[in-house]
């Protein structure tokens, strides 16, 4: 079911072929286009060995941080919740110390004299 051409036919469809192809080589990359792309990808390659090396040190802070302050609430809230230490009875071997207060001779009330 294909149309038979013309030998005009096939020169005519050549010819087409030709301007659409000369239409779009100007568009084609060239050597040094693609020299240009390739300073820009190593370029842009560095950038982002320079930004993955700075998130990573980021991350490391992070944890670090994150695991001082985990250890710093454990250690309040064991310390908040450790039953207090009730302070032993001192128990000496010596008898306790007894004060008497005994009033100054002034303040007995002579005895009359008769």
């Amino acid at each position: 079911m294909t149309a038979e051409r013309t030998p005009a036919g096939k020169v005519d469809d050549v010819e087409n072929r030709l301007v659409a192809i000369e239409t779009l080589l100007p568009t084609l990359a060239t050597k040094s286009d693609l020299a240009g792309v390739r300073t820009e990808i190593a370029a842009v390659k560095a950038e982002l060995y320079r930004v993955h090396s700075d998130f990573g040190k980021w991350i490391v802070a992070t944890v670090i941080t994150l695991a001082f302050g985990f250890f710093a609430s454990t250690a309040s809230i064991v310390t908040l919740l450790k039953p207090q230490q009730q302070q032993a009875a001192v128990t000496s071997t010596q008898p306790p110390i007894i004060i008497n207060n005994i009033p100054p001779p002034s303040a007995i009330a002579p005895s009359p004299r008769r």
